[in-house]
């Protein structure tokens, strides 16, 4: 959504003539309910809405009123809503125009979010950047709750740079910020950091900052790839204060190749988590013990939503107790379960890992690049209606299966599977096949609300039948507001 920007003029009541105007300059049209609210409907308020270039590139709505106004009385709690729609710079020029709204500039609840971005758009200057975020740091610190970092395009050369400025950030912050959520995201510290002591720098100042964090509710830091000793001193970091934290996210936290549920550390680490409502790990950080661990830390049905992502560089060839899965949807009847297999796809390996007793309600598949595998695809799909029937709900696929026809047992799945909400599938399936899904919809013998198919090594007349099928069915989707979309990749986009 675009920022909102204000333009306000400091009138005196007693001076203003009963007809003088005063504007207020939105840069979207759905702000005006709040203006609106100032200005109610009656015969001493009329108001002209108008379409006028403002100071950014999007069309500006102008409110007029003919009512004289002293904006300088805008209560405070009407200014302060008008205040967080705006982004930092509109907010600082809109408090530089009145003594009272700068005061009101410094109000706590403006300064909760901050984003910090190491990825910069043309024309913007990286160390004006950097300063501007540690001055905010400074100057508003004591006001933030909830802080994301990213660093969009991360490489070799610019590691160090965001070392710095992050460092800086955090002993801006250390001592005076009270986080109740956290995000890092993506920077993947075993890929672009050449150097161990840059990685090392910032890795420390990170563990110091998150040791003083007591009120953490929230910390999510997937893709950190980190090495065993390094994540579990990060995560131990947090652990002292672990009574609080409901969501943990720590979803490709160790980089590849590792079995961080053979570590005591990190079995510790989760020992202390005794509040968790959302989790998000891989699967070579489940064991039996870890499982044990979750039954009994989540015995009063706090958990309801459970990730696991099975990669296959990592390993995954070790089960989990049956009992254990049952134990853990018993003590937390909320529960929903999604499992994200990631270039492990053949049958034997999913039938392996996803027991019936799993009852996954989510379930991606990703087959990777492999063009020579038989992966059984048939068999997995009469598996998962076999034993999953009454609890799928959304089922994404992403394969490569030129060696093998899925057709049949698509629609077999899809007919079982009642509860199934949502289907998308990335390969090689038949025009005929999605013609009949849309059949059994208009026939209401499935109940699908969203139905994406992207085709792979799609032909002319296959394209052709996509738009004819499209357009057929046209007035069912819109009707029932479904998500229908049918689209192909030519070779060359492949």
């Amino acid at each position: 959504m675009a920022h909102q920007s204000i333009q306000c003029s400091d009138v005196s009541s007693t001076s203003q003539s009963p007809t003088q105007t005063s504007y207020i300059i939105l840069s979207t049209s759905d702000r005006v309910d709040v203006i609106t609210a100032w200005f109610p409907d009656s015969s001493d308020s009329e108001i002209d809405f108008k379409l006028t270039d403002g100071i950014s590139s999007a069309s500006n709505v102008t409110v007029t009123t003919r009512q004289s106004h002293d904006w300088g009385r805008l209560p405070d709690l009407v200014f302060i809503e008008i205040m967080k729609y705006l982004c930092h710079s509109d907010r600082l020029n809109v408090a530089l125009t009145h003594r009272r709204w700068y005061n009101l500039f410094q109000t706590g609840c403006l300064w909760r979010y901050r984003h910090i971005d190491f990825g910069y758009s043309l024309g913007t200057c990286p160390v004006i950047k950097n300063n501007k975020d540690i001055g905010f740091a400074a100057t508003f610190g004591k006001h933030l709750h909830h802080l994301i970092i990213t660093c969009r395009h991360p490489s070799f050369t610019n590691c160090k740079r965001f070392q710095k400025m992050q460092t800086s950030f955090l002993q801006h912050l250390y001592g005076k910020t009270k986080l109740k959520t956290f995000r890092m995201k993506n920077i993947e510290f075993d890929r672009y950091w050449r150097f161990d002591s840059i990685r090392d720098r910032l890795l420390v100042s990170l563990k110091r900052f998150l040791r003083v964090q007591r009120r953490l509710e929230l910390f999510e830091m997937n893709a950190a790839q980190l090495g065993l000793i390094q994540g579990c001193q990060v995560l131990e970091a947090i652990g002292c204060n672990a009574g609080h934290i409901k969501t943990l996210n720590i979803e490709d936290f160790f980089h590849s190749h590792q079995s961080p549920f053979r570590i005591g550390r990190f079995i510790n680490f989760l020992r202390q988590l005794r509040h968790l409502n959302i989790l998000h790990l891989n699967y070579n950080c489940l064991c039996n013990d870890i499982m044990a661990i979750l039954v009994a830390n989540n015995n009063t049905s706090s958990l309801t939503y459970f990730s696991v992502k099975v990669y296959k560089n990592d390993p995954h060839f070790h089960t989990i107790d049956r009992k254990l899965w049952k134990l853990l949807r018993k003590n937390n009847t909320n529960l929903k379960v999604e499992f994200d297999f990631d270039s492990v796809a053949t049958y034997d390996e999913i039938a392996t890992i996803l027991i019936p007793e799993v009852q996954v309600s989510k379930l991606h598949i990703w087959t990777g690049y492999d063009h020579t595998t038989n992966f059984h695809l048939n068999e997995t799909f009469t598996y998962l209606r076999n034993h999953f029937h009454n609890k799928l709900e959304h089922l994404s696929l992403e394969l490569e299966n030129e060696r093998e026809y899925i057709d049949a047992a698509l629609i077999s799945l899809l007919v079982r599977c009642w509860h199934l909400k949502s289907v998308e599938i990335n390969g090689n399936i038949l025009p005929a096949t999605i013609e009949d899904v849309c059949d059994l919809q208009q026939q209401c013998k499935i109940d699908l609300k969203v139905f994406q198919v992207t085709l792979t090594n799609a032909s002319e007349e296959d394209k052709y039948m996509l738009e004819m099928i499209e357009d057929y069915y046209s007035d069912m989707i819109i009707s029932q507001d479904l998500d229908y979309h049918f689209d192909f990749i030519d070779d060359i986009q492949l």
